[in-house]
Formats: structure tokens, C-alpha cells, sequence
């Protein structure tokens, strides 16, 4: 069985590499916000025309935040790969010219739904964002089952939540990706161990020029400080940072 690849991009961005198929999450957006990185016009067109990145098969995106989703350019994206789909919450205005790929989520809160069924199955489920009463936009975390492993991608869903807790706790989950925030507060580290995973990653850092409130530095302080009450943690920092998991 070939080893499952885990690699950073910008933010929550990943690329998850494994049974002959490729799954970018969140990892297309280009417009600089408070706080976080984009990815820049070097690395777009490396995504977008570029060997690395062709022909990704499923795009994900948890939801349609600034820092996690650009439509101008996944769609360019598309436009210049092969893909099997494209898999968003509701667009505003969906292109016509894609609609054998594009997967609108659109269910109720907490209620787990299949929507890939291949050599791998995705999963996904309705959850509030953090900060929901003030945000209230349609968020989804997506649990990607590849190789044997379930890997929960928890994007910016609101982990106190004990709805999602409750639909989590029946799920084998092996690898837990979460924001850095996570394992900040007491809410977080208390659903990370209720979930019980092998492993977490931690992302959703800004880059080292962009870390204008310290967060790298305050991510590292905490797995340091909390080793002992959290499963084996990683932090996903910098462009490309990466795991392999057998």
C-alpha cells in the first residue's frame, strides 16, 4: 500500500496524495487578508500551469472565506486541468459550462454526507464557523477515508460545538488537521481528545512576514506546554511542509 502524503500550502491549505488520487482543500485563493497569507502570483501559476499540481482530482473547499477560496482562479484552474470535481458551498453564480463537476453542499447541520465514493470516500459535514452568530456563512469539514485512514480536515468549523462532537465521536478519525488555534484553549484541546486521533496537524499559520501577531511562536509554545494532554502533534508552518503517513 503506497504511503499517504500530507502537504502544506498556504493557510489551511493542503494536498493530500494518496491511492492514485490527489485532493486539494482550500488551497486556492489569492487575496491578501488581515492576519493571513494568499498565495502569490509565483505559486498560483505554479498551481494553476505548473507539473506539481496537474490535474488535481477532487478541489475542495470548506467554505468561501477570502483566505481559503478564490472562484476566478480555481475555475482557471480548471479550465487548464483535468479534474473529477469541484466540490464548494453554494455558489452565487454558478458557471454553466461546469456543471458535470461541480458538487454544491447543501444539507442540514451536523448530518454527515457521502459525496465521493471512489478509491476513496469523502465525507462531509455542515458545522458553524467560528464566531458564527457574527460570520454566518455555510462552512463544511470534510473527512477524506484514503488507505484505511480517516483523516478529518476541520478547516474554520467551531470545534466547541457539542453537536459535532457528537457526530464525530462515531467515526474512527486517525489523523486530526485542525487551525493552530485549536490547541490554544482548553474548548479545543478537550475536542481534540474526545475525538482521540493518532495524530494532529496543526495549520492555518500565517508566513513568517505575515506573523504579525506572533502566531507561530505562540503555536509552538503550546504543543510544548500541553505535550502531555494531546495526541502526537505536528505544526504545518511554511509552503511544502510535509508528512508521510504508511
Amino acid at each position: 500500500m503506497d504511503k499517504i502524503i500530507i502537504t502544506q500550502i498556504v493557510n489551511a491549505g493542503l494536498l493530500i496524495e494518496a491511492a492514485g488520487k490527489k485532493i486539494l482543500i482550500d488551497g486556492i485563493h489569492s487575496v491578501k487578508t488581515h492576519e493571513w497569507s494568499t498565495i502569490n502570483k509565483e505559486l498560483m501559476d505554479d498551481i494553476i500551469y505548473g507539473s506539481r499540481f496537474k490535474n488535481i482530482d477532487y478541489l475542495l473547499f470548506t467554505h468561501q472565506h477570502n483566505d481559503h477560496f478564490n472562484l476566478e482562479k480555481t475555475l482557471e484552474y480548471i479550465k487548464n486541468n483535468k479534474i473529477e470535481k469541484f466540490i464548494v458551498t453554494i455558489l452565487k453564480d454558478p458557471p454553466l459550462d461546469i456543471d458535470d463537476l461541480l458538487v454544491e453542499l447543501d444539507s442540514d447541520y451536523y448530518e454527515v454526507n457521502r459525496i465521493i465514493s471512489d478509491s476513496i470516500t469523502i465525507k462531509c459535514i455542515k458545522t458553524k464557523h467560528l464566531s458564527h452568530e457574527k460570520i454566518g456563512l455555510d462552512h463544511y469539514v470534510f473527512i477524506v477515508d484514503i488507505n484505511s485512514k480517516n483523516i478529518l480536515f476541520l478547516g474554520d468549523a467551531d470545534y466547541t460545538k457539542s453537536e459535532l462532537v457528537k457526530v464525530l465521536e462515531n467515526i474512527n478519525i486517525d489523523i486530526v488537521i485542525a487551525p493552530f488555534i485549536i490547541a490554544m484553549s482548553t474548548p479545543g484541546r478537550m475536542f481534540v481528545n474526545k475525538i482521540n486521533p493518532n495524530l494532529l496537524i496543526l495549520n492555518h499559520l500565517p508566513a513568517k512576514e505575515d506573523d504579525e501577531y506572533n502566531y507561530r511562536n505562540l503555536a509552538e509554545k503550546s504543543i510544548k506546554k500541553y505535550a502531555e494532554d494531546m495526541p502526537k502533534t505536528i505544526i504545518f508552518q511554511d509552503l511544502y511542509d510535509q508528512v508521510n503517513i504508511d
